[in-house]
């Protein structure tokens, strides 16, 4: 029986995560925010970043957010910079963008979030779409739910009155992803250590 790629990718994802809950694998991530303090509302902001969490609680990953940079021994974080003022010729048709196979930085085109009707709510799923691929560590997307490539504007509509899912196989990647993530930043912390 041949199996295809999505399915494979499933049944190993399944197969680490059953590996990584047998092992207690830390499934926290610290996210750290840089934007212009005038430039976004707080409330949005906040509400953005409760979703956020919200939507990542649900499948066992917990955000922790701060503001600024992360100090250098926080070598695992995650780094956002909401930006303005976002030149029309930089990837034109995108809301955001990250940067999975380094690992490290997403950045937001907050003028271009600010536009929509429901600028927390679109925000939110921005962010978890972006923190997903750098959790990922590919730049893969669903079929459905909130890594589809292209949202179109039922998924905005739909947006405003519950969160979008996650993928089953989303999922499984961000957990393996996470173990991953565990296991570069302890062998780091070893390493320099050992200097």
């Amino acid at each position: 029986m041949k199996l295809s790629g999505a399915v494979r990718i499933l049944a190993v994802a399944i197969m680490a995560e059953t590996m990584a809950e047998a092992r207690g694998i830390d499934k926290s991530v610290a996210v750290y925010i840089i934007s212009d303090r005038d430039s976004i509302d707080r409330d949005v902001k906040d509400q953005a970043l409760g979703l956020a969490h919200r939507m990542f609680s649900n499948i066992d990953v917990d955000i922790r957010w701060h503001s600024g940079r992360p100090s250098v021994e926080d070598r695992n974080a995650i780094v956002i910079e909401l930006t303005t003022g976002t030149p029309v010729t930089l990837r034109p048709d995108a809301l955001a963008y990250a940067l999975p196979y380094e690992g490290v930085h997403i950045q937001v085109f907050w003028d271009r979030v600010n536009i929509y009707d429901a600028p927390s709510e679109l925000l939110a799923h921005v962010l978890v779409h972006e923190i997903t691929h750098i959790l990922e560590g590919i730049p893969r997307h669903s079929e459905n739910g909130v890594m589809k490539a292209c949202w179109s504007n039922q998924d905005f509509k739909a947006m405003r009155r519950m969160p979008m899912r996650f993928a089953p196989v989303d999922i499984k990647l961000i957990h393996l992803g996470l173990e991953a993530r565990n296991g570069r930043a302890m062998a780091s912390a070893v390493h320099l250590k050992d200097e």
